[in-house]
């Protein structure tokens, strides 16, 4: 084969050449498989395309999708209103309204019960029940499920000034100090990556797979950040997540998570005061708590050191929940234990325990 003038073979690419070419080749297949994802997803009955439960986001890493409705695999129905929380539409803001906005995780959200089960609407049912004294409240549940308090914060950052709370709950869990001391932001590209048509198809074969016929959960970037923060916790405290602030190994690495920790609470704090409400702290117990395995209340005192450095009111809701297991049902309380939370949440909000909480201006 004659050769050309720089040595090469006619009709032969450069190394260089060969490497734009593959390139260009991947490029375009990826851009038709973009283009085609949905279509093949309803050729193989995947004709939803909704993101599922779930959106992308920088900060918070994912949040709720508006106006949702769906049935989890544990047969839960989930919707959520148009401002992105589970519950019924939050109002037009009243002066005459009360407006509580609760922060929170899995817990607050109420994973396990029906949407009128979960504590903050039990709050809310409480606070108005027949009888009691003006002004009405509304409850706005901004739990989330696997949030710790960094992405709380950034909720409250996003949603606070709208929604103009008068008091804000900040509800603590054992599982926020390892989700806090993992907590990174995600990357702008990662998003663009997972709202593709192609990452999309690709997690609907997976959830297909799965066998879940009735889940429209999409939740990758939860999933990656739980599945990080569980490896964490079994790598290096030899523990499951509710249990890291009870454990006595790698004591550095856990002085260094209650850092963040705390230095995600003053966050809260510094920006609940930006939209002039009140802040209060609710803090859960662990499942072995619970179940009377651990005597510890290490995570506890902890938040309580923290709380009272940052004068946030603290309501802790170990004793009525230590040793009566009914109360909880794996990691999450059970109906019943959620109307004990909330009881015990109206009786310190009602009472003179935390004075501002009740006679404070209202918003306008």
């Amino acid at each position: 084969m004659p050769l050309s003038g720089d040595g090469h073979r006619a009709g032969r690419l450069s190394p260089a050449g060969a490497c734009v070419l593959s390139i260009a080749l991947v490029a375009i297949v990826l851009a038709a498989l973009e283009a085609t994802a949905p279509l093949i997803g309803r050729s193989l009955g995947l004709s939803s395309f909704e993101s599922g439960l779930y959106l992308r986001d920088p900060d918070r890493l994912w949040r709720l999708v508006p106006d949702y409705s769906g049935v989890l695999a544990g047969g839960e129905v989930i919707r959520t209103n148009a401002s992105g929380f589970r519950g019924p539409p939050v109002r037009e803001r009243k002066g005459s309204v009360r407006r509580i906005l609760v922060l929170g995780d899995s817990i607050a959200f109420g994973l396990g019960v029906p949407e009128d089960s979960c504590w903050p609407r039990i709050l809310e049912s409480m606070a108005n029940s027949p009888g009691k004294p003006p002004p009405e409240t509304e409850v706005v549940n901004g739990g989330v499920i696997g949030y710790g308090t960094f992405q709380e914060d950034a909720l409250l950052k996003a949603s606070g000034p709208r929604l103009k709370p008068d008091i804000v709950i900040l509800q603590f869990s054992p599982n926020d100090l390892i989700e806090n001391g993992t907590y990174r932001r995600l990357s702008p590209w990662r998003i663009r990556i997972e709202r593709s048509n192609l990452f999309r198809l690709v997690g609907k074969i997976r959830e297909r797979m799965r066998d879940h016929p009735g889940e429209r959960v999409d939740r990758p970037a939860e999933e990656f950040q739980r599945k990080r923060s569980r490896t964490v916790a079994r790598k290096e405290f030899g523990v499951s997540k509710a249990e890291v602030a009870f454990s006595d190994s790698n004591p550095e690495l856990l002085v260094m998570y209650w850092r963040r920790t705390a230095d995600a609470v003053g966050r809260v704090r510094a920006d609940t005061r930006a939209i002039g409400a009140d802040l209060v702290g609710v803090v859960f117990p662990s499942p072995n708590q619970v179940r009377g395995m651990t005597g510890s209340t290490a995570f506890q005192d902890s938040i309580r050191s923290i709380c009272h450095r940052l004068d946030i009111p603290l309501i802790d809701l170990l004793d009525p929940f230590r040793r009566v297991p009914d109360r909880y049902r794996g990691t999450h309380p059970t109906g019943k234990g959620h109307r004990v939370a909330a009881a015990r949440i109206w009786r310190a909000i009602e009472s003179r325990t935390t004075p501002s909480l009740r006679d404070r201006p209202r918003a306008p």
